[in-house]
C-alpha cells in the first residue's frame, strides 16, 4: 500500500478531531503523521506516529526513508514553512486550508507573498468550502489547483433522534461549542441571550476555553446571568455529543475577525445537524452553503445582536416545526457531509496525483 505522509506540527489539538477522523478513515493508502508535537494521545491514539524537532531539516530524509509516494500537509501556514523543500523533492503535495490559515485578499502582509510561492510550487490545494475556494484564488492559487474538499463527519457516531421540545415548565437548553476567540461571537450571543431571558425560561451552556474567557465572564456578571448561563471547560468529542443530544437549541454565532480572520465550515454545525438539534448561526464564510435559511436552520447576520434575538424567537416559538427542519438538516449532512463519501473523495485525489 502506498504511504502517504500527514503533516501536522501538532498531533493534535482537542478542536481538530475532523483530521482524526478523515485520517483514521483513509482505506486505500498507509498515512504516517509526521509532526513537531504530540497532543492528545488518550483521545487521538494512532500508531504510525514520526515525531520530529524540525520539519523543514528531518521532512526530507523521512520522505526518501519511508519512501512516501504524496505529501499531505494540513494548514497553509505550516506549508509555507516548507516552500524550500517542495521545490526540491520530487513528490506531489497537497495542501489543505481550513479556514484561520486563509486570510482577507484585500490586506496585504508578508504572508500574503507567501502564499504566492506557495501557490506555484504546490500541486494541489483544498478547500472546504466553495466561499473559501474562491477566496484562494482571489490570493493567487491557480483556479485548476484548487479542489473543495469537503469535511465530513461519521454518521454512526451521530445518530438522528426528533428534537426535545421543552416539557411544559422547563428550561429551552441552549448550547454553543468552540475556542472563546473573536471569529466564534460569543458576545454577540450573551447579549442575545440576556434580552431572550426576560420573555422566556431558558438556560445558556457555553463549552470552550481560550483568550476571550475574561470577556465571556464579564458579559454574564454585567447582565446579571450568573443563575442562567453556564460556562463549561472543553470537553471530550463523545461528551460534546451527549450535551448537544441534551439541547433543545444550538446556537453559533460566528463572525468575521477585524483581521480577516474567518471559520471554514465549523463542523460542530454539521455535528448538530446530523443529531437533530435545530440551529440558530450566521452568514459567515461557507456556512450558507451547509445551512439554507429557514429550511435548515435560521441565519442571522454577523454581530446583529437583534437578528440572534429574533432568530432564537422564531425558534423557540416554533417547536412544531422543529422535526422537518431537522430531518432536512440531517438529509443535507448525510448527502453532502458524509464523511465515508468525503474520505473517497480525498483518496481519488491521492490516486490522480500519485499516477
Amino acid at each position: 500500500m502506498k504511504k502517504i505522509a500527514f503533516i501536522r506540527t501538532q498531533f493534535l489539538p482537542i478542536t481538530e478531531t475532523f483530521i482524526y477522523e478523515e485520517l483514521i478513515n483513509i482505506k486505500q493508502f498507509s498515512p504516517i503523521v509526521i509532526t513537531e508535537k504530540e497532543l492528545n494521545a488518550h483521545l487521538f491514539p494512532y500508531k504510525h506516529i514520526i515525531k520530529v524537532s524540525h520539519l523543514e531539516d528531518e521532512l526530507p530524509s523521512i520522505l526518501q526513508k519511508e519512501n512516501i509516494k504524496l505529501l499531505h500537509v494540513r494548514f497553509g501556514t505550516t506549508a509555507i514553512r516548507l516552500i524550500k523543500l517542495l521545490k526540491e523533492i520530487n513528490i506531489p503535495t497537497i495542501t489543505s486550508f481550513h479556514g484561520y490559515d486563509v486570510p482577507d485578499p484585500e490586506k496585504k502582509t508578508p504572508y500574503h507573498v507567501q502564499l504566492k510561492s506557495l501557490f506555484q510550487v504546490g500541486d494541489c490545494f483544498t478547500a472546504t468550502s466553495c466561499y473559501m475556494k474562491n477566496k484562494l484564488i482571489a490570493l493567487g492559487c491557480p483556479p485548476n489547483k484548487i479542489h473543495v474538499q469537503k469535511s465530513g463527519i461519521d454518521l454512526n457516531k451521530f445518530q438522528y433522534r426528533k428534537p426535545r421540545i421543552p416539557l411544559e415548565g422547563e428550561k429551552v437548553q441552549i448550547l454553543s461549542v468552540g475556542r472563546f476567540v473573536e471569529k466564534k461571537g460569543f458576545q454577540y450571543l450573551l447579549k442575545a441571550f440576556s434580552k431572550v431571558q426576560k420573555k422566556y425560561p431558558v438556560k445558556l451552556t457555553l463549552i470552550g476555553d481560550g483568550p476571550r474567557r475574561k470577556e465571556i465572564i464579564r458579559i454574564v456578571k454585567k447582565h446579571k446571568m450568573k443563575k442562567s448561563v453556564q460556562i463549561k471547560d472543553p470537553l471530550p468529542h463523545k461528551e460534546i455529543v451527549k450535551e448537544m443530544a441534551r439541547a433543545h437549541i444550538f446556537c453559533l454565532p460566528s463572525v468575521t475577525e477585524k483581521n480577516g480572520n474567518q471559520e471554514g465550515i465549523p463542523n460542530v454545525l454539521k455535528e448538530a445537524m446530523a443529531i437533530g438539534v435545530p440551529i440558530v448561526t450566521t452568514e459567515h464564510a461557507g456556512i450558507p452553503e451547509l445551512i439554507e435559511h429557514k429550511v435548515h436552520g435560521y441565519l442571522v447576520h454577523e454581530r446583529d445582536v437583534r437578528g440572534l434575538v429574533h432568530g432564537l424567537v422564531r425558534i423557540i416559538d416554533d417547536s412544531h416545526s422543529w422535526e422537518k427542519m431537522t430531518l432536512r438538516a440531517r438529509k443535507k449532512i448525510e448527502k453532502s457531509y458524509n464523511s465515508t463519501i468525503q474520505v473517497k473523495q480525498l483518496e481519488n485525489l491521492y490516486t490522480s496525483l500519485i499516477d
